[in-house]
């Protein structure tokens, strides 16, 4: 049996040039918040470009992918010229291990994550699981500018119905942005924590981090000085990650 299904694409919304999130009528959108899903279409020889992609709606919502347009890429000029009506391919099982049931409740949870790195969290926060899994909730997403900084209204209003549970902290590199922390969210991080106003300890905190090995390993160090330690299959710890581009 092929791993493969046809679903139909919706339509799209533009955050910034090159930067959008896709809809897609999924029939069974059964999954737990963080994880991926494969979408493929075929070149002109019948063979599949297959691209993993984080889901940024709710389990059992209608599916949403955050998708960065890479001009190079085999796949993504393609999906940026669908339109709504237009068949793609999606695998028939979701994927993936960065979800909430491997990290486990705790006072504090940090989701950091740069670029297209905060989809699983956008699912994640939809969902009611977060929310009764952790007392204080602390996004951390880092962009090179202020236009990357997609679902800010909808992060905003979240802050501003939690004011003391959920933390936005939207962070730009290459350009100063009002209500921001400037630079790289490896180099902003005890701004960060000033403005949680929570220390991180191994007892009380967990971290999610999702973006580039680079960004994962300088994290994961800056944590580890901390106390925190990554979590693996064979010993259990206070991080969790996910390479991401």
């Amino acid at each position: 049996m092929s791993k493969w299904q046809e679903v139909t694409y919706l339509g799209r919304k533009d955050w910034d040039e090159g930067l959008a999130t896709f809809d897609f009528d999924h029939p069974d959108p059964n999954f737990l918040a963080g994880q991926f899903i494969q979408v493929g279409l075929e070149d002109d020889n019948g063979k599949m470009i297959p691209r993993a992609y984080s889901i940024g709606s709710a389990p059992n919502a209608p599916l949403e992918l955050y998708i960065v347009l890479v001009d190079e890429g085999a796949l993504t000029p393609r999906l940026f010229d669908l339109k709504p009506g237009d068949k793609v391919y999606m695998a028939k099982k979701f994927a993936g291990h960065f979800h909430l049931d491997k990290v486990g409740p705790a006072e504090n949870l940090w989701l950091a994550g740069t670029g297209t790195g905060l989809a699983p969290y956008i699912s994640m926060l939809r969902h009611p699981q977060v929310w009764e899994n952790y007392e204080r909730i602390a996004l951390y997403h880092g962009v090179r500018y202020g236009a990357q900084l997609a679902y800010k209204e909808e992060l905003e209003a979240l802050q501003a119905k939690y004011p003391d549970r959920f933390f936005y902290l939207p962070t730009v590199s290459r350009e100063e942005v009002p209500g921001t922390l400037q630079g790289r969210i490896t180099n902003t991080w005890e701004e960060a924590i000033t403005r949680v106003g929570a220390a991180i300890d191994p007892e009380t905190t967990r971290v999610m981090l999702c973006g580039n090995r680079a960004m994962l390993d300088d994290m994961t160090k800056q944590l580890g000085e901390l106390g925190l330690t990554r979590a693996l299959r064979s010993k259990p710890g206070q991080i969790h990650s996910e390479v991401y581009f």
